[in-house]
């Protein structure tokens, strides 16, 4: 990594290795545009994680039902009036407000799949792990993240529940109103200054997703001057 330094020409210092091509100048200062920008070539750490999409979308089913419940309505609505009448205008009203119900409820899964479990923003960490906003921790509370195992799921009244990697995040002792919060047991728990966040409601998680996480984490705190 290249450090800046007034002592360092910045003719020198854009030529470093840790940096890709340089704009010149010409002798009166303007700047050549056969030559592009530099930036920086080294990558910064994102701190975020995915939501398991697939998963998710699994909860369109229930919506898709109800859906399917208003269009038998709706189609049934004239074969249910009585002889030479038409459709009964509330039994259609009543068709088109689930059909409606259903369609918002499938977009607010969507909308709701596409939300990272976890994401950086404004010096907070943000935590998903219920319906609505997030929870916003401020970053310097958050000490680090490691891997966890805890019971997954069972589906179709499966009376075992497989064991799943989890990903925990420890929260300074510091930070006792930090220490508990609001979640939705399927996705996680919120005790004791650390928050667990279910395997399978995440994106894949191994040792090395963790320790990106984690270099992520510090690159933030030391861009904001925190101890890391």
């Amino acid at each position: 990594m290249t450090v800046l330094s007034p002592a360092v020409p910045c003719s020198q210092l854009l030529e470093s290795p840790g940096f890709g091509p340089v704009s010149r100048f010409d002798s009166k200062g303007a700047m050549n545009p056969a030559s592009p920008v530099t930036v920086p070539s080294t990558a910064v750490p994102q701190l975020n994680l995915k939501n398991n999409r697939r998963a998710s979308l699994t909860g369109l089913l229930l919506p898709a039902m109800v859906i399917l419940l208003g269009s038998l309505l709706w189609w049934s609505s004239p074969q249910l009036a009585p002889p030479g009448q038409g459709a009964s205008p509330w039994m259609m009203g009543l068709s088109a407000m689930v059909m409606a119900t259903g369609v918002v409820m499938g977009v607010a899964i969507v909308h709701w799949s596409l939300l990272p479990r976890l994401s950086y923003e404004g010096a907070h960490l943000l935590v998903q792990l219920r319906l609505g906003s997030a929870d916003r921790i401020p970053i310097e509370f958050v000490e680090c993240f490691f891997i966890g195992q805890g019971p997954g799921e069972g589906y179709f009244g499966q009376r075992s529940r497989p064991e799943v990697v989890n990903l925990v995040v420890r929260l300074a002792e510091s930070a006792r109103e930090w220490h508990h919060g609001e979640v939705r047991p399927a996705l996680g728990s919120w005790c004791d200054g650390y928050i667990t966040l279910r395997g399978m409601w995440c994106e894949p998680l191994d040792g090395d997703r963790v320790e990106q996480l984690n270099r992520a984490l510090v690159h933030v705190k030391r861009s904001r001057g925190l101890r890391a």
